[in-house]
């Protein structure tokens, strides 16, 4: 875990106030304990979390889209996840 630290402050990059110790473990676990390859991914990581915009932009015809009632949950499946429906006759 401190080598991976270490490679993230060689190459300049600061973690979120939110990563803790267990976030490090999964990293380094993820990367069979390379702390390099760790640090190279959790920087690309960081990157993509940075690129998401905060909120959506919805425009009015998404939002237009989505009142229509053309996509629904509809429960969930044996795995638990939900199950989403979308009904191609109203989107027409």
């Amino acid at each position: 875990m401190i080598a991976l630290k270490n490679a993230m402050r060689n190459k300049g990059i600061t973690t979120p106030p939110s990563f803790v110790e267990r976030d490090w473990l999964k990293w380094i676990q993820a990367s069979f304990y390379d702390a390099d390859k760790a640090a190279e991914k959790l920087i690309k990581h960081i990157e993509w979390l940075t690129a998401i915009p905060p909120e959506p932009h919805l425009t009015t015809q998404t939002m237009r889209l989505l009142q229509s009632g053309c996509f629904y949950i509809y429960g969930r499946d044996k795995f638990y996840r939900p199950c989403f429906v979308m009904d191609g006759a109203v989107m027409a």
